[in-house]
């Protein structure tokens, strides 16, 4: 799901592209298209978990403006939620949370380097 803005993609905005992005941007037909102000993509995967490939689901949603992320997935195991994951940068703040079995943290992440990590992002 795209919301788009009121800027076109244009030759202009390509030349300011590092050159392979620009061709690959050019050849995927977004010339003369919006820029989508949001951004909605349903990935599904797997993922390694201690030595194990198991399957997950996951929702991201973008904005340009300002600058965000959220990444939420969940890991199954025999159609059981086995682990719950979120992964964001909102307002500046990136954040990394992970739960087992929606009981347990394992990981629980914020501070400049997880700013600054989910910024590059």
């Amino acid at each position: 799901m795209t919301t788009p803005t009121d800027r076109i993609i244009d030759e202009a905005a390509m030349a300011e592209l590092p050159p392979p992005v620009a061709r690959c941007l050019r050849r995927s037909g977004v010339l003369g298209q919006t820029v989508p102000a949001r951004v909605r993509l349903h990935q599904r995967g797997d993922i390694l978990l201690r030595g194990k490939w198991l399957p997950f689901t996951a929702e991201e949603t973008y904005t340009l403006e300002p600058p965000s992320f959220e990444w939420n997935a969940a890991v199954r195991l025999l159609g059981l939620p086995l682990a719950r994951a979120k992964d964001s940068l909102v307002g500046g703040q990136g954040l990394m949370h992970v739960q087992l079995l929606n009981l347990c943290t394992v990981v629980d992440a914020t501070g400049p380097e997880m700013d600054q990590g989910a910024l590059m992002r």
